[in-house]
This record gives C-alpha cells, structure tokens and sequence, in this order.
C-alpha cells in the first residue's frame, strides 16, 4: 500500500506541475473526441454504437476480424469488449453492442506476431510519457513536447486489456534511442517477471 500512496502522490505532483490544457484534458478523457480530433492518423475503421445501423455496422466492418467496444469514458480498461467474428456472429455482436452505454467500436487490431505472443487476446502496447518542452516542436502548429520515457504493457491471462491493475499484465521499460526492452517485467503486485 505504501509502494501504491507514492505513486498515486507522485502522480499528483506531476500533475500540478504540467496541468492539462483545458481543450486538451476534454479530448483525452474521451475515446469519442480523440478518435475526432485525430481521426486522419487512425489507420482502422470507427464508428459510435448509438450513431450506426446495422447495414453500416457490416458494411465498415465486413473485411474485419473482429471490433473492440470502448466506453467513451471508460477508464483503465474497465468495459472494453473484444469481439471476433470467427467466435460471434457480426449481427450478433451489433446487438450486444448497441445495448451499451455510448462508446466507440473501433476495428479489432492484428498485432505482430512477436507480440502475439504475450497475449494473442489484447493489444499488448508501448506506452510513452511525454512532458510539455520549449525545445522539441513535435506538432504541425509548433507545440513542444519531450518524450521522458517508455514501457511495454504487456497484458495478463486470457484478458482483453493491457492495464496492469484490471488484466494482471506486466510492463517493463523500454530503451528510447534501440526500442529494446531494458528491464525485468514488474506486476501491479510488485512481482518481478
């Protein structure tokens, strides 16, 4: 518990010292305005589940694996759904999704086999942490950025997500300049992997 306090105080700390900008806090809170706002680098088809019928649910969808269901203000991974279409039927999945609260139905992601690996159920991811700079512009309109580190999140058991806490996944560092994997995997409960 104390391990966890220092985390959470530490979050807090860098929060206060690099706040969000109001605009950019409400597009990151929300699955639906971020897939908006970034939409010309999203390389899979999307839609909202209140906003579709069923003819453009199976048409965007019809070459897919599958689709993932987001809520739009989901947090941690809690109610994300993956649904592939080689163990439910299209029609079947749209049912069940448009049962749910407001959310995104994003194309289900093919990760790289080396990754498969890990866990074929969940995309496992790199997670970058990234601070305001006044040295690197990394945005069309000239905003600073830095890039302080990375980590592989690698999800656990037959789980859909990659957050540690939710999935009892792992994560480990990730060397910035060679992309390799620096350290042992640590768990949410502090194993060391």
């Amino acid at each position: 518990e104390a391990e966890q306090d220092a985390l959470f105080l530490t979050n807090a700390r860098l929060r206060r010292r690099y706040p969000y900008d109001s605009e950019i806090k409400k597009i990151v809170e929300s699955k639906e305005l971020t897939n908006r706002y970034f939409s010309k680098y999203l390389v899979r088809p999307w839609c909202v589940n209140e906003e579709i019928s069923r003819e453009a649910f199976k048409e965007m969808f019809r070459n897919s694996t599958g689709v993932v269901f987001k809520p739009v203000f989901g947090l941690q991974g809690r109610g994300v759904e993956a649904f592939r279409f080689e163990e439910i039927d299209p029609d079947a999945a749209f049912d069940t999704i448009k049962g749910y609260e407001r959310g995104v139905i994003e194309e289900l992601v093919v990760q790289h086999e080396a990754l498969n690996r890990f866990n074929p159920r969940c995309v496992n991811t790199i997670r970058f942490m990234s601070v305001s700079s006044c040295t690197k512009p990394v945005t069309a309109d000239g905003r600073m950025m830095d890039v302080a580190t990375a980590t592989v999140k690698l999800g656990g058991s037959d789980t859909v997500v990659d957050n540690l806490h939710l999935s009892g996944g792992v994560c480990a560092a990730v060397d910035l300049e060679t992309g390799e994997i620096i350290t042992d995997g640590v768990g949410w409960d502090g194993k060391v992997y």
